[in-house]
């Protein structure tokens, strides 16, 4: 991403927690834009915005692959719109656009079958220094509740899809599984090829735990407060 080539003019909000799902379907749902409008409704994503989304993949080989956008998830969202995944672990959005540039950055670590530890970063580059002083001084705690709540848009079906797509053979049998027909579909495809072709399962061969209950699957603190000075101080 080259960030250090002009780094006074980014602005870079981190985070991290712990999720209970395996870091590909951690993978899977951030190379999933199309499912922002709906699922993230409110926080991040808008309903109304929700579209036929035209993704396209350019490179792709056994580093990862690198896909384009044909247009943004608001309707005036225009600029050069791309997606890279590094395998195996690494992947970001990048939305560079007249009104400035976003990067969607996140490490997906592998900690168990079934959980991961999730490292985000998110830098802003804008043409006027306002926006960019106005994110520099919200509270690292503020930020975070903001962050965790879009995690926990999703968190509790992801926990149970994995186990879903487990049941019907695993990753060897995801067309199987999910129907996957569109072009909003094709990074996560290609993902999966990915996994198929490199057998790339991090814990091969090892089954789920037992589901955890609906009620603990959106506890904060053990998986990221108790971590994070700035939350557990505030």
């Amino acid at each position: 991403m080259h960030l250090q080539e002009s780094a006074e003019r980014w602005v870079v909000i981190n985070t991290f927690r712990d999720v209970p799902y395996d870091a590909l379907t951690l993978l899977e749902n951030i190379l999933d834009p199309s499912h922002v409008s709906f699922t993230h409704h409110k926080s991040v994503g808008n309903r109304k915005n929700a579209a036929p989304l035209g993704l396209e993949v350019v490179e792709s080989g056994k580093q990862g692959f690198k896909g384009i956008w044909k247009q943004g998830l608001k309707p005036n969202q225009t600029g050069k719109l791309s997606t890279t995944f590094v395998a195996p672990a690494l992947m970001w959005h990048d939305i560079n656009s007249e009104r400035g540039r976003v990067i969607t950055s996140v490490y997906a670590t592998p900690i168990r079958k079934g959980e991961c530890r999730l490292f985000a970063r998110f830098p802003f580059k804008f043409p006027a220094k306002l926006p960019g002083l106005l994110i520099k001084l919200r509270p690292r705690w503020y930020v975070h509740i903001g962050q965790n709540g879009v995690l926990e848009d999703d968190q509790i079906f992801l926990h149970y899809q994995e186990r879903y797509l487990a049941a019907k053979g695993g990753s060897p049998n995801f067309t199987k599984a999910f129907y996957l027909a569109t072009k909003a579909d094709s990074f996560v495809f290609e993902l999966r090829q990915w996994v198929n072709q490199y057998k790339a399962e991090p814990f091969p061969g090892e089954s789920f735990p037992p589901a955890i209950p609906k009620e603990h699957l959106l506890e904060r603190y053990h998986s990221h407060t108790v971590h994070c000075a700035s939350c557990r101080g505030a």
